[in-house]
This record gives structure tokens, C-alpha cells and sequence, in this order.
């Protein structure tokens, strides 16, 4: 590899790690004879090559190792769009519970979702449903797959649809193309910088076989 390559290389690395900040993803951090850790990245040093993470309780469950324990291999994993991303971290066994660490060399990435999924951002579609406690809300409908729908809204918290809720009475409105009655459940959250404040996304697996095409 060229020193341009392995810059390029480096700078797709940081690149991925700023949009953890910019998603607000979180990290699950597994470390050995530690366990798995939540965690959040907080900088990225493009030019040092070095990011900041942020893992509550470090110090803690660091402490009960032994004290020759220098650095920890450990494995830090988050989602990005269905994506799972894995990456190799070292961890001071001295580390607070905010610690700096090398860009890893690279990632392992694998597909989350079964079905090839449809942006649909740009159409305008949306999606009326009633929750839980009986109030009907209307989100916009971000993606479309064999399986699902992706919904977002600025309005629309995660306390009003918790992840496991059932949308038994969901209608999805494709402008002029049609509607479709159908029931949903609640599989994921997600939130990230809106234009207007923080945004809300919603990952709904279709329930059943009760879906119905209007005209």
C-alpha cells in the first residue's frame, strides 16, 4: 500500500467514526474478563489518527483486573443503517471513563437487513398509526423494504412508540399511487440531527399477513 492509499485508507476510517458522533450511535465495547460495555466515541483527531470514547463505568469494571494488565484487546461494535460494524480497540488498563485510542486498521461490516430496502425520503410518503395510549400520529415514511418501514419524525418521540409497540391499525399513504392498511411493530430507535432539532427514526417490521392495498 502507498503512503496516499494508506492515507485515503485513514481518512475513510475517521470518516466513520465522526458519523458515530454525527448518528449518535452508540458502541457496545467488549473487553476480556471485563464484558460488554456501553459506550459512545466523542472526537475524532483525523491528524493524530487517535478518537475519544466515553465508556461509563471503565474504571470500575477495569479495576477488577490484574495489575500487570497493560493493554486490553477488546472489540467495539455499533449499527449504522442496518449495517453491523466491528472494529478492533485497545484499552489502557489504566484508562478513565473517557480515554483516547488509535484509529483501528480497518473495519468488519455485515448487512443486517434481509430485503434490499427503498429510500423513499424524497416522495413525501407517509404514514398514519394510532398508539398505544389511543393518539393517532403521522410520520413521514423514510425507507420501504419486503419486510418493513423506516418512519421518521421530528415531533414523534420514542415514548410514544417504544420499541415492541403494535401499530395493529397502520395506514401507509403512497401519494397518488395508493394506500395500504396494515399492522406494524415497533423494532428499533434511532435518533440524529434534524434541521430543526433532533429527529426521530423508527425501524416497523410488517405483522401478520392482514395487509390490505387501497385504491
Amino acid at each position: 500500500m502507498t503512503k496516499t492509499e494508506s492515507a485515503d485508507a485513514q481518512a475513510a476510517v475517521g470518516a466513520v467514526l465522526a458519523s458515530l458522533i454525527h448518528d449518535q450511535r452508540e458502541l457496545h465495547l467488549t473487553l476480556p474478563g471485563v464484558g460488554t460495555l456501553h459506550a459512545r466515541v466523542l472526537n475524532v483527531d483525523m491528524a493524530a489518527r487517535r478518537f475519544v470514547v466515553e465508556c461509563v463505568g471503565a474504571v470500575q469494571a477495569l479495576a477488577t483486573l490484574p495489575a500487570d494488565s497493560h493493554l486490553l484487546a477488546g472489540e467495539a461494535s455499533a449499527v449504522i443503517d442496518d449495517v453491523a460494524l466491528t472494529f478492533a480497540i485497545d484499552v489502557p488498563r489504566t484508562a478513565a471513563d473517557t480515554f483516547a485510542a488509535d484509529f483501528p486498521a480497518g473495519f468488519r461490516m455485515e448487512q443486517r437487513r434481509a430485503h434490499f430496502r427503498v429510500d423513499t425520503t424524497d416522495y413525501a410518503y407517509v404514514a398514519e398509526a394510532r398508539t398505544v395510549g389511543g393518539d393517532t400520529v403521522r410520520l413521514r415514511i423514510a425507507d420501504l423494504s419486503a419486510s418493513g418501514v423506516g418512519l421518521c419524525s421530528d415531533e414523534t418521540n420514542p415514548d410514544l412508540l417504544p420499541v415492541g409497540a403494535l401499530l395493529s391499525d397502520a395506514t401507509l399513504h403512497f401519494g397518488t399511487l395508493a394506500s395500504m392498511e396494515t399492522a406494524l411493530r415497533v423494532v428499533r430507535h434511532q435518533a440524529s440531527d434534524g434541521p430543526d432539532g433532533i429527529r426521530y427514526h423508527f425501524g416497523c417490521e410488517f405483522v401478520g399477513t392482514q395487509a390490505r392495498v387501497l385504491g
